[in-house]
């Protein structure tokens, strides 16, 4: 059977429901390793899609675990940040396939310095299993060629895993733990409106969406990893140019790039955000360089041609990024199967073997 990236969008919420439900053992493993020291700091190693979900849970792991966590490509860290780390940082890598080249040379490099590391994956009897002390599956399930579950099930996990290390540790109490559970469960019900928005959108703006040849997302903290993952879904099946741009630094340069055909993307995650008034008024000064602005946000005032618009349900915009990639995901599906393009030839796929990204026996 030839799955598309839309039936992984569709089962992504039955599966974080259960994972919901099962958070517990779970997330064991994770929590265990976290109580066992005083860890100081989180670093989280990635690439690709991986670095992305990173960056999208990295907010909500600062404000519940109460300390640091920085996120770093694999490659740069092999060259230049392994040296820096420490026994008091807890160091993650991260591979939806456990085959990421990159991210095995960064484990194999720090279990060398005799720093201990744990791995997130899809596969636990993955080649990165051999270099770190522990590693544990994301609960997630296969044949996710296009990480579209892959992004939210991980995201998720990060979440589940903080939450529940923040609750041992004493961070939090019953009656948050309780608060933020229902947030985030909250969320996962807002996969299917997500999926619905963005289906309604396409079919009101389908020759809009077609027209996708250049685009800027927008977005700031947890939404900036949200951008980054929307470019990556659109650059890797659709092949458009794609960019994510933090909010005020899309003034400072980017913005003189912006033409009539730039599609400029605001990512507006919760009406209560604190950059929620900054992120509206880029969304209002972009429409006077281009009519081709949407906004994804919560808020019933705003008005414009390409608005998608969530229900707010008061969710916190750094667990709000559980469903805010739905549309890029389904745009980008969506545009290649009416228009019967791929971003994938002969050359890609040469390119890609030989830069050597995986190691052999990559599974999905």
């Amino acid at each position: 059977m030839k799955y598309t990236m839309e039936d992984f969008m569709i089962e992504a919420p039955q599966v974080a429901r259960r994972n919901i439900e099962n958070r517990k053992e779970l997330t064991k493993k994770f929590v265990d390793i976290f109580m066992k020291k005083k860890y100081e700091r989180i670093c989280m190693v990635a690439c690709g899609t991986s670095y992305n979900i990173a960056c999208n849970a990295r907010y909500f792991m600062m404000k519940y675990l109460q300390m640091d966590v920085r996120t770093v490509w694999a490659y740069t860290f092999t060259s230049y940040d392994v040296n820096t780390v420490d026994d008091k940082t807890l160091v993650i890598f991260l591979s939806q396939s456990g085959h990421s080249t990159n991210t095995i040379a960064a484990a194999r490099m720090l279990k060398e310095r005799k720093i201990d590391a744990i791995a997130l994956t899809n596969f636990p009897d993955s080649p990165l299993k051999d270099e770190v002390k522990s590693i544990m599956a994301y609960g997630s399930t296969l044949n996710d060629l296009f990480v579209a579950k892959g992004v939210i099930i991980s995201t998720l996990f990060l979440m589940l895993a903080s939450l529940e290390a923040a609750l041992a540790s004493g961070r939090v109490d019953a009656a948050q733990y309780e608060q933020v559970l229902a947030q985030i469960s909250k969320a996962v019900e807002k996969l299917d409106e997500s999926h619905q928005l963005a289906m309604d959108f396409y079919q009101k703006n389908k020759a809009f969406c077609q027209q996708f040849y250049r685009m800027m997302l927008v977005g700031c903290g947890p939404t900036f990893g949200t951008a980054l993952e929307g470019c990556q879904k659109m650059q890797e099946n659709y092949g458009c140019a794609a960019t994510a741009f933090e909010v005020d630094e899309f003034s400072h340069g980017p913005n003189m790039e912006v033409t009539k055909d730039v599609a400029v993307f605001f990512l507006d995650s919760a009406n209560h955000s604190p950059v929620h008034s900054r992120i509206l008024q880029g969304y209002a000064c972009t429409k006077g360089l281009t009519d081709r602005v949407v906004l994804l946000t919560h808020d019933p005032h705003v008005t414009g041609d390409y608005v998608l618009r969530f229900r707010d349900d008061g969710i916190d915009d750094e667990i709000a990024v559980l469903y805010l990639v739905c549309p890029f995901q389904y745009w980008a599906h969506k545009i290649c199967e009416d228009l019967r393009v791929t971003s994938w030839d002969r050359a890609v796929a040469k390119y890609l073997d030989d830069m050597n990204t995986k190691v052999p026996g990559v599974r999905y």
